[in-house]
């Protein structure tokens, strides 16, 4: 995860002249991370929902990442006024959470669901991608100036496959996950 954004600071500073836009090792290796933080966030919320968290601590672990958004948007907004981060990952796993969440015990759905999520954010084509609403309805042109923004549709459907993994991570015939504090057996 450190190697891209350094990567990235480099090609700024105009140390390197790698193209983060259209080459295709560093359009996947941005998608790679960026859905590893979607699985993870669903599998978290697999196993916040399994550890009985109250809706008042999911409704606050949303507000920290949604308040950590807006700190990214206005920092980068700051920096990089005309390409600022208007809607991001962080901005992305929040929404992505408070949609998911009535999904959480219904792995099979939020499969299904997240499947076509992903289809419908990479297949959708609009006259003009570079609008805000295009963006959010899950299309996009591959080109995200503005910081890595893939598709609000798609990153959801991400966090859905990763509520799909975090319940069959926790099936009863699966390998059970270590207690923190405890070592794994081995």
């Amino acid at each position: 995860m450190v190697v891209l954004p350094l990567c990235f600071d480099l090609r700024h500073f105009g140390v390197t002249q790698w193209d983060f836009y259209h080459d295709p090792l560093w359009l996947n290796a941005r998608t790679l991370i960026l859905s590893s933080f979607l699985v993870i966030a669903g599998v978290s919320l697999v196993l916040a929902d399994r550890g009985k968290a109250s809706p008042a601590r999911f409704c606050r672990h949303v507000a920290i990442i949604g308040a950590c958004a807006v700190a990214v948007s206005a920092a980068s907004y700051a920096l990089f006024p005309a390409s600022w981060i208007w809607f991001g990952v962080l901005h992305a796993i929040a929404v992505s959470l408070v949609l998911a969440r009535p999904l959480v015990r219904r792995p099979t759905l939020a499969l299904i669901v997240g499947g076509l999520a992903i289809a419908a954010g990479n297949l959708s084509r609009i006259s003009d991608v570079r609008q805000p609403r295009a963006r959010l309805a899950g299309v996009h042109d591959g080109q995200a100036a503005h910081g890595g923004l893939r598709a609000a549709v798609s990153l959801t459907g991400v966090l859905l496959l990763g509520i799909a993994a975090g319940m069959r991570s926790c099936a009863p015939n699966s390998v059970p996950l270590p207690s923190p504090g405890i070592a794994a057996p081995g």
